[in-house]
Formats: C-alpha cells, structure tokens, sequence
C-alpha cells in the first residue's frame, strides 16, 4: 500500500499542477491536494477509515453534481476529452472527482479506525468547500433597476447603409485603422476537405471611393469547422473577435471543438499571445483594469485572457431562466458601469449539441452587465431574439444586432445544404440593428434585413456590420428569390439621438 500511496501522491500533486491552466483552478487544485495529501497520510499510516469513507462521499456527490445530466451526459464518450464544449468540460470534471472517490474507497479499505487527520488535511478540505460555495453560479438573473425590455412590435428609423466589402468568406471581427484600412477576420468556409480556410486580412480603400477593394492576407491557413452535425444549423466557425486596447491589437481563432489561439497583431506581423480553453469567440479589453477579457460561447464562461498563460473565470453562467443554455456571444466593457456588458444568444434547452435544432425561443435573449470583480451579473436588455455583436455609442447608446427573427429549416447533414435553397436553421435575411436608449428605454431599429448578421465595429460615427453566415455559395431564399450565400460588410452612419445634432 506504501507503494499505491507513493505513486498516487506524485499523480494527484501532477493533476493539480495542471489546474493551474484550467479557467476555473482554485477549486480543482485544492480537491486534487487534498487527495495527494490522504496519499501522503497513507504512506506514513496516519488515515482512517471513517475519515476516508466521508471523503469519498463528498467526492462520489460532488462528481454526480457536476457531471452533466439527460441525454446529453449520457451520448458523451471518452473519445470526446479533448472538445472543448461545456458538456465534455464538465464530464472531465467529474471523472476526476470520480477518481478521488475511488482512490478514499481504496483507503477506506485498508486503513486503520484509530489515525484521525493531520490539521494541514482538516485546512484543505475546508478549503475545498469553501471553493465549491465559491464556484457555486447564481441560480437567478436580477434585474437591474435600469432594465430595457424590448417590446415585440418596435418603431423602425431605417438609415441608409453602404456596401463596403464582398465576397468574404464568413466575415467575423473588425477593427478601423488609420489610412482608409479595415483589419477583418474571417472564419473560412466551414467545408471538411478544407478546414484551413480562415484568414485574417487587410483590406484597404485605397481611393477613397468607399469599397474597400484592396486586400493583403496577413495570416491564413486558420482552421474552420462548421457545426451542422452537432446543431443541425449551417454554422460556420473559425477566426473571430479582434479589438484593441492597452497598446495591443488581439485577435481569436475561436474553432469549436478544440482550445482556441489568442492572436496578437502588430502592423502586419502576427504572432500568437496565448491558447485558451473553450472557444473565445469575442474579446475586449477592460480599460479600468488594465485587463483582456473574453466569452466562452462553447463553455458557457466569462474569463480574463492571459498572455501565455491561457484564462482565469470571471464567472460561469448560469442557465436562463426557463432553461435555455445562455451561450454569451460578445462582450464589451461599458464605460458608463464600469462593467461588462455580455449578449446572451440563448440556446436550446436540450443542451448546445441536443434538440432539433429550432428550440431557441424568440425573445429569451438579452445583456447582462457583469462585475469583473465579483462575477454577479444582472440583465440590462431583455426581450432580445439571438443578440449577437453589441456596440456603445458614443452618446452612450447601446447598438446591438439580432441574428434572425426565427429559427427554420434545420437541417439533418452537409448534403442537405446543396439539394435546394434553404434556410438552413437560421431565417435568412431577418436580421436587424436596434438602437436603445438606456435612459429612457426606447428602441428603435436601424438596420434590418441583414443576413446572419454577427460583428460589429465602431469608428466614430461609423458602424460597420459583419454579415453571411454559412456555407459560401450554397442556395437561400434571398429577398427577391434564391441568391447564394456569400459574406459581407455594410457600414452605416449613427443617427443623432433625439434632440441632439
């Protein structure tokens, strides 16, 4: 046994070293101490039966606890540990747990009734209980006194809008520079024989005609997946957010399935800054703190990136209120709050990778305003259908996109996609812009008609609006009849607020 001990010690001081990249890793690294401490005990005889029969049961409960229940923990496999979505990241949560247990049952069954527990044992295992309350999300959304309800009929103030770039395949982050030049990620073409096909470009209006026509690659051969066998919706992802700020420019490969690579840009070189658990699909920078900051759309999580060192949680958010998984989209740090502000698409309540695909429920989106301090989280905006990208105005108005009015035509594989126009899970070309007002909770809509419509960037007055989600050139119901799908960036001017120039 002195052996088993000496070999467990070395693995469970192993695991916990490796917590310390996990977003989340005080309380994996106190629970995996804890059970590298009973092996040190035991090496030296000095545990007991009853104090190892309790502790496996408080990891045996807290294993069942967190891994992940229904149809969706029980279609997870071993051959899945490496995805990166939040059922495969809680499932290997509990098998660790799971491991603990079995190692206290081990012990329980040789050790002696008369050994109580070193102090140091009694301080960690306080400790673990004490991160599990900590980790523990909030089980309700409260509302902020300021809260914006969307109404379901809202007053359209259309402005005119410009096609600015074509032919992108899957456009994602934005970022205005100097000279007439737009940095543009894009996620590629989501096809398997291809999976290299996201790139982060420059584009250029070199002649000041509004077109941004000039293009240089400056990375490309990112990779890119399209998650239609998982959620039975053509949904393309791959290079995504890119904001600027604390004298960086950074850029995510947000690819589902897999950790994602923080990007840092400067001039035309780009070099990698870290790689980060989940898929990060929006980042900003936090001013007041000298802080990165990211969303884990896969993960469900709210985390501070980290150069080289990956992410620590913010915090993790917890399901809607009727259910839905939140799945936090984009965010950015409000200069008015001082907080967060974080769009929550809204998934289906039968987990990211269940259900038919057509669950999400109109109106079950919103922002939240999260403390970056304390992880509590309040709503600000509900009402919304999918929110995807948001902007603050320069008057303080909040601008966020709508990714479609509804959700049809799911679709059961890749062929499907090629066999007639379709939808494609998500109502093309039903997109819209609103603009509200936090002080007096008006909404109106700016821009509507949009396909797929999922980053914005700010420059000025100027908004530009990332759109074409999906599979390039596959058949869609356009406006006007079937066109095929391809990306694009439109721009549009802000209104004045009301009263003001």
């Amino acid at each position: 046994m002195r052996i088993a001990s000496a070999i467990a010690f070395g693995l469970f001081v192993l695991a916990a070293a490796v917590q310390l990249n996990d977003p989340d890793p005080l309380i994996w690294v106190v629970a995996y101490l804890i059970a590298a401490s009973t092996a040190l005990a035991a090496f030296f005889g000095a545990v007991s039966a009853p104090a190892a029969a309790g502790l496996a049961a408080v990891y045996a409960g807290a294993a069942w606890q967190v891994f992940p229940q229904g149809e969706e923990g029980a279609s997870l496999g071993l051959s899945q540990i490496a995805m990166a979505s939040l059922g495969i990241e809680e499932m290997r949560e509990s098998l660790g747990l799971g491991i603990c247990a079995a190692w206290m049952v081990i012990l329980a069954g040789h050790a002696g009734l008369g050994r109580a527990a070193s102090a140091a044992h009694v301080l960690l295992i306080g400790a673990f209980a004490m991160s599990c309350a900590a980790r523990a999300p909030a089980r309700s959304y409260p509302v902020a006194e300021d809260v914006v309800s969307v109404p379901s009929s809202v007053e359209s103030r259309i402005v005119p809008r410009t096609r600015v770039a074509t032919d992108l395949q899957n456009p994602r982050g934005m970022l205005p520079r100097s000279a007439g030049e737009l940095l543009v990620s894009v996620a590629g073409t989501g096809n398997t024989d291809h999976p290299g096909s996201g790139a982060l470009l420059l584009l250029a209006d070199r002649d000041g005609d509004g077109a941004y026509d000039d293009r240089r690659v400056l990375l490309d051969g990112q990779l890119s997946r399209n998650i239609i066998d998982i959620v039975r919706r053509d949904e393309v992802f791959g290079m995504a957010g890119i904001a600027q700020g604390g004298g960086l420019t950074l850029v995510s490969l947000a690819y589902f399935g897999g950790p994602s690579t923080i990007y840092r840009v400067d001039g035309e070189d780009v070099v990698e800054w870290s790689r980060v658990f989940g898929n990060i699909n929006d980042l900003d920078y936090d001013s007041t703190r000298d802080a990165w900051v990211g969303v884990s759309s896969s993960s469900d999580e709210i985390v501070r990136l980290q150069p080289g060192r990956g992410s620590q949680r913010i915090l993790k958010v917890p399901p809607l209120p009727e259910g839905q998984d939140p799945v936090p989209g984009y965010l950015r740090h409000d200069p008015a709050s001082d907080e967060l502000l974080v769009t929550l698409f809204s998934g289906s309540t039968e987990g990211e990778e269940g259900g038919e695909g057509i669950e999400l429920l109109a109106g079950a989106g919103g922002i939240v305003r999260v403390d970056p301090e304390t992880g509590d989280l309040q709503w600000v905006v509900t009402g919304l259908t999918a929110p995807t990208d948001l902007e603050v105005g320069p008057d303080g108005r909040l601008y966020v996109l709508e990714f479609c009015s509804h959700f049809e035509d799911p679709l059961d594989g890749r062929d499907e996609m090629w066999k007639g126009p379709s939808h494609g899970g998500f109502r093309r070309f039903s997109g819209r812009l609103l603009a509200i007002e936090r002080d007096s909770g008006d909404v109106t809509v700016v821009a509507d008609g949009l396909d797929g419509p999922t980053n914005l960037a700010l420059d000025g007055r100027d908004l530009y609006i990332a759109q074409g989600m999906g599979t390039p050139g596959r058949p869609i119901p356009g406006p006007d009849g079937t066109v095929a799908l391809t990306g694009f960036i439109d721009k549009i001017q802000l209104p004045a607020a009301p009263g003001g120039d």
